[in-house]
C-alpha cells in the first residue's frame, strides 16, 4: 500500500471518530463512569457456612430492598455463584451503606393499635380518603372472610395539625398515634417525649405512605417454617405460609391471631402487622381466631408483591448469614 493510501485511509479513519464523537455530544449523551471514577461501593458477600440455594437468592431480594431505600441510584446486586455482589455506584456514605447491606434482623409481629397518614411536620391537616388497599388472614380451611378497609383519620373525621402540639391526635377505639411520631420517623415507646407506652412504637409502611402505631412484639419470623407458595385464587394472588409446630410456632402465633381476631384494647384493628427492616410489609385483618398448619393472606397484589411477601415469611430478614464485606 502506498504512502498516499496509507494517508487516505488514516484521514478517512479521523473523520469517522470524529464525526461519532461530534453526533454523541450532540445527542447529550455523556459516559458511564465506573466505580474507580464516579466513587462509590463495590463489596462481595460471602456466605458462612450451609445455606439453602433460594435462601441465597432471597438474601439478593432483601439486600436490594434495602440499598433502594437509601436512594442509591443505578445500583447493582447480583448473584456470581455462591457470592452476592453489591456495586454502589456514587454512594456518600459508604460506611452507612456497607453497615445497612449487612445488617442482619427479623421479621416481627406486632398487633395494629391505630394507623394514620405519614405526615411531614410542616405538612398542612389532611385527612384520608378513598379505599385503601387490604390484605386478611385466614385459616385456608376456613375460608378467608370478606376484606376490611385500613381504619384511616377519614373514619373519626381527624385531621393531623400541622405543627407539633401537646396534644394528641385522636382515633379509632380511644387510641392515639403521638404527633412527635407522625413524620415518619420509627418511634420507641418508654423513651422521653415520645408519647408511647413501653413495648408500643410506630412505623411507617413500606410502600402505603401510612403510619402503623403498634402494640408489643408478640412474635418474629420463626413461626413461620421454610415454606411459603404464592398462588391464584378466584383472581387474587394469595399467600400462604407453613406454621411450625409446638410452643415457638403455631401455638404462639394462634396467641396472637385470638387477641387480634377478638379487636380488644390491645389489638382493635383486628391487624396483624409484618415487619421487616423497620418497616410494616403488610397487615393483614385476621378473619378466625386460630390456625391450624398454615396461614393465608390475600388482598390486592400483584404477583411480585405476593412472591415479595412469601420470600419475607420463608426466608426472614437476611436468609443467610455472610463474612465480613470484602
Amino acid at each position: 500500500m502506498s504512502t498516499r493510501r496509507l494517508w487516505a485511509v488514516l484521514l478517512l479513519f479521523t473523520v469517522v471518530v470524529s464525526g461519532a464523537f461530534v453526533a454523541n455530544i450532540a445527542a447529550d449523551n455523556t459516559p458511564s463512569l465506573g466505580l474507580d471514577l464516579q466513587g462509590g461501593a463495590s463489596v462481595t458477600l460471602t456466605p458462612m457456612g450451609e445455606f439453602e440455594d433460594g435462601a441465597l437468592d432471597a438474601a439478593v431480594e432483601v439486600i436490594r430492598r434495602r440499598v433502594d431505600s437509601i436512594g442509591v441510584a443505578e445500583p447493582e446486586i447480583i448473584r456470581q455463584g455462591n457470592t452476592v455482589v453489591v456495586n454502589l455506584p456514587g454512594v456518600e456514605n459508604q460506611d452507612e451503606a456497607l453497615a445497612l447491606i449487612g445488617r442482619t434482623g427479623a421479621v416481627e409481629m406486632r398487633p395494629v393499635l391505630n394507623i394514620v397518614e405519614q405526615q411531614a411536620p410542616d405538612a398542612s391537616p389532611t385527612t384520608t380518603t378513598g379505599e385503601q388497599t387490604s390484605t386478611t388472614l385466614a385459616n385456608p380451611t376456613g375460608g378467608v372472610g370478606e376484606s376490611r378497609r385500613l381504619p384511616s383519620t377519614a373514619d373519626t373525621d381527624e385531621t393531623i395539625p400541622a405543627e407539633p402540639s401537646n396534644e394528641e391526635t385522636p382515633i379509632d377505639d380511644g387510641v392515639s398515634v403521638p404527633l412527635a411520631a407522625q413524620s415518619g420517623v420509627p418511634t420507641e415507646g418508654g423513651g422521653e417525649g415520645s408519647g408511647l407506652e413501653p413495648g408500643q412504637t410506630v412505623l411507617p409502611g413500606a410502600k402505603d405512605g401510612l403510619l402503623y402505631l403498634l402494640g408489643p412484639a408478640a412474635a418474629t419470623g420463626e413461626v413461620f417454617s421454610s415454606d411459603a407458595s404464592v398462588q391464584v385464587d378466584q383472581g387474587a394472588w394469595v399467600v400462604t405460609a407453613n406454621l411450625r409446630g409446638g410452643a415457638g410456632g403455631e401455638d404462639l402465633w394462634n396467641s396472637l391471631a385470638a387477641r387480634c381476631f377478638a379487636g380488644g384494647a390491645d389489638c382493635p384493628s383486628k391487624q396483624i402487622a409484618i415487619i421487616l427492616d423497620g418497616a410494616v410489609i403488610s397487615a393483614p385483618v385476621v378473619q378466625v381466631p386460630s390456625f391450624s398448619g398454615s396461614v393465608q393472606i390475600s388482598g390486592d397484589f400483584t404477583e411480585v408483591e405476593a412472591n415479595d411477601l412469601a420470600k419475607i415469611l420463608q426466608f426472614g430478614a437476611v436468609p443467610v448469614n455472610f463474612d465480613a464485606p470484602t
